[in-house]
């Protein structure tokens, strides 16, 4: 019997006496079977570049805003968007020119100058599109709403994923998805698109 996957097995009855020798040829015929129709479906952003922005967000730990909640809320600033995100503060400066977002849970000790002290609030880390972004000067608003496609918002130690704990992550942190360009068309004949 000779058998091979994807043909029918085929077989035949020989006869040897002992020391003989015979070869024997198989032609086999392909199997044709026809599959049941498969549908796949997938929910958007279920895959790809945010997967991990819709896992943690299945496991409900942190503050998660999808482009639905932006195009819904239409803030004029991306900071616009965390005042309503209990356990952090929107922080302005310099008559609205720059702005910072703290943690209101973990305030880390008053700063003095001169003869004034202030509580400065603990200053969240930022990644964008799941790379850290080092201390500096990049703030929330550098990235406009139109841009982001989501954010993640983890408020203190205890919510930070394992994937982006480290020293910077004491007082939580923002995690920004950009949206990506829509895909090139490819040119016309005559160069057009």
């Amino acid at each position: 019997m000779v058998r091979r996957v994807g043909f029918r097995p085929d077989s035949r009855r020989l006869t040897l006496a002992p020391g003989d020798r015979k070869q024997a040829s198989f032609t086999l015929d392909g199997l044709m079977d026809e599959l049941e129709a498969v549908l796949v479906t997938a929910r958007a952003g279920s895959s790809g570049r945010l997967q991990e922005f819709w896992a943690r967000r299945m496991m409900g730990i942190g503050v998660f805003i999808t482009r639905a909640d932006i195009e819904r809320q239409r803030p004029a600033r991306t900071s616009d968007l965390f005042y309503n995100v209990m356990g952090v503060r929107v922080v302005t400066s310099g008559g609205g020119a720059s702005t910072r977002l703290v943690s209101s849970r973990q305030p880390i000790p008053a700063v003095s100058r001169g003869n004034q002290a202030r509580s400065t609030g603990c200053a969240l880390q930022y990644y964008v599109d799941g790379i850290l972004l080092s201390t500096g000067p990049f703030e929330v608003d550098d990235i406009g709403p139109g841009h982001i496609e989501a954010i993640e918002v983890f408020r203190g130690p205890s919510e930070v994923p394992a994937r982006f704990r480290g020293l910077d992550a004491e007082c939580g942190l923002v995690v920004i998805w950009t949206r990506e360009p829509p895909p090139r068309t490819k040119p016309d004949d005559d160069g057009r698109r």
